[in-house]
């Protein structure tokens, strides 16, 4: 499973295909395979039926998930998609950064199989590999300038 990740590591919010859903990137990453490795060591792996609730809008449950199959809908309110992401993105990184509620809820769109890093296991990662958290924190913030970037092109296009 890691070869399918490593390039990709962050959805960055590039161009919807037909069907709604954001082809994840191939490029920007500053972590390594053996990075990428640890952090899915430290996971559970969930499955999700279609329709069914991953994480809910306000929820504490803070980690870091990753969608290993299938796609997931992000949605403000119910039934108001604001987002899709596919195999490969990652979700749940503003809680974790914040320490608060997740800002939307995520919902399978079909089968969904995902990873669950938690927030104690990925912060005892951080503190102890040297240079993880440094490629860790550069990758997140890469990835949300250019969720950011995306949301701002959409308001524009209103």
């Amino acid at each position: 499973m890691i070869d399918a990740y490593f390039p990709i590591i962050f959805d960055l919010g590039l161009e919807e295909d037909a069907a709604g859903t954001v082809e994840e990137p191939k490029g920007i990453n500053f972590l390594t395979e053996n990075d990428w490795r640890l952090l899915l060591e430290k996971s559970h792996f969930v499955s999700y039926e279609d329709g069914q609730l991953i994480l809910e809008k306000g929820s504490q449950r803070r980690a870091i998930f990753v969608v290993e199959k299938g796609q997931i809908q992000v949605e403000r309110a119910p039934g108001e998609v604001i987002a899709r992401r596919g195999q490969g993105a990652v979700f749940g990184e503003m809680s974790f950064l914040e320490g608060s509620g997740a800002s939307a809820s995520v919902v399978a769109d079909g089968d969904v199989d995902v990873s669950v890093i938690a927030e104690a296991h990925l912060n005892s990662l951080l503190a102890s590999v040297p240079g993880l958290a440094t490629r860790f924190y550069q990758t997140l913030a890469v990835t949300l300038a250019y969720r950011l970037r995306e949301a701002s092109d959409r308001l524009a296009r209103r």
